[in-house]
């Protein structure tokens, strides 16, 4: 038994180190001034293309997933996740911007999808409510839903589990309150929604 835990310690580190270098985290300053007019997708993904194809080398890549930070739901830290669609192991890099102060950020690169949860696809380019659009309808219908919606920050992320939607979640930082709604992009639809109360 002493002969095991020193092996399975050593094992232990061995298989933390490979990951740890498999994951290769690289991060690319850009910081280049940009306009950002708008938080909708379909006009992010021009913005940061250039930068995403000169880190491929111009290989085929996706778009894989959106996550949005904001305080209003009009300005925030916003960052696409794409990954290669070369090889086999798709390597995933994340581009942040932030459009408060109208700025391309950075490009970092997360590894490979074997080691990291792979993106997944989303098409915004087929979308017929992106962002803006589906940001109202979230924050109409809670609003409705529940005679009231305050809020400090929101979190926005898109998912793929079967089919695409957005997943926006107002948070009360003082009632420790989060109300939530996931939007289908496709028809505008409300797929669910509810309020968590984590205190």
């Amino acid at each position: 038994m002493r002969k095991i835990i020193p092996i399975l310690s050593i094992a232990i580190l061995v298989i933390f180190s490979v990951l740890f270098f498999i994951r290769d985290d690289r991060e690319i300053n850009i910081n280049k001034d940009i306009s950002v007019e708008s938080m909708d997708i379909k006009q992010l993904t021009p913005l940061v293309s250039p930068y995403v194809s000169e880190y491929y080398d111009n290989e085929d890549y996706h778009l894989g997933g959106v996550s949005i930070q904001s305080t209003n739901g009009l300005k925030g830290e916003i960052k696409l996740t794409f990954a290669s669609d070369s090889g086999s192991k798709s390597e995933v890099v994340e581009v942040q911007l932030d459009s408060e102060l109208n700025k391309l950020i950075s490009l970092t690169s997360l590894g490979t999808d074997d080691v990291l949860n792979p993106p997944g696809v989303i098409h915004p380019e087929s979308w017929n409510y992106d962002y803006t659009q589906a940001f109202d309808i979230a924050k109409k219908f809670l609003l409705e839903k529940n005679n009231k919606l305050e809020y400090d920050q929101v979190l926005v992320s898109t998912k793929n589990r079967n089919s695409e939607y957005w997943e926006f979640r107002f948070q009360n930082l003082k009632s420790f309150e989060t109300y939530w709604c996931f939007v289908d992009p496709y028809t505008g639809q409300v797929i669910d929604s509810g309020l968590t109360k984590t205190k």
